[in-house]
């Protein structure tokens, strides 16, 4: 295979493509709506094992309602044809609302581990308004609970790690280990400021 432009194998493919996490985030399944004539072997290959419900071809009502499946993130735009993903609860615009209100107590390690990367997963197959709508409500989130995090990291208290993901504990443990390192470097100085005072009398 020829490399347009001399570049390398690794320049020409996506910097999260072989980023465990976003693999993780894109194989999780997610509720969708397919047509009522598609294949049954094109979710089966997915590990997908649906009964297509019998319609009969001048029965409107019934083909319009097509019917449910899951599939995975990453299948959402190569099975556009066939089925319609549904965007997750959690970042619709009502959602926001909650995250405004207190974006500190929202658990987004129960709500779903790969949170923010499923959230840039859906930003690249929606148009470009609900796409900036995603990636603002992701910012928002993000920003808000660091800012929440780089307060706590200050506390002996123990956060609820529970609902943090990845990315939020490692910010944590730096910003903890990074604050003790502080406080110890201060507790030096001034054991060494007392030391030299003593030696001046």
């Amino acid at each position: 295979m020829s490399i347009p432009n001399g570049k390398s194998n690794h320049e020409i493919v996506a910097p999260d493509y072989f980023d465990l996490e976003t693999c993780l985030a894109e194989a999780s399944l997610f509720e969708s709506k397919a047509i009522y004539n598609a294949s049954e072997d094109v979710f089966k290959i997915l590990g997908q094992d649906i009964q297509v419900p019998k319609i009969s071809e001048n029965d409107d009502v019934e083909k319009a309602k097509g019917f449910e499946v899951n599939i995975p993130l990453w299948s959402a735009v190569p099975l556009a044809r066939y089925a319609t993903i549904y965007l997750p609860e959690y970042f619709k615009p009502e959602a926001l609302e909650t995250i405004k209100a207190d974006a500190n107590i929202i658990p987004v390690n129960e709500i779903h581990r790969y949170y923010y990367a499923i959230g840039r997963g859906f930003a690249k197959i929606t148009d470009d308004d609900e796409a900036r709508r995603i990636l603002n409500h992701l910012h928002y989130l993000y920003r808000n609970r660091l800012e929440g995090l780089l307060k706590i990291s200050q506390c002996s208290a123990e956060p609820m790690t529970k609902s943090l993901v990845r990315d939020e504990k490692e910010f944590f443990d730096v910003s903890r280990n990074t604050y003790q390192e502080l406080i110890n470097w201060w507790r030096y100085q001034s054991k060494d400021d007392i030391r030299k005072r003593k030696c001046n009398f």
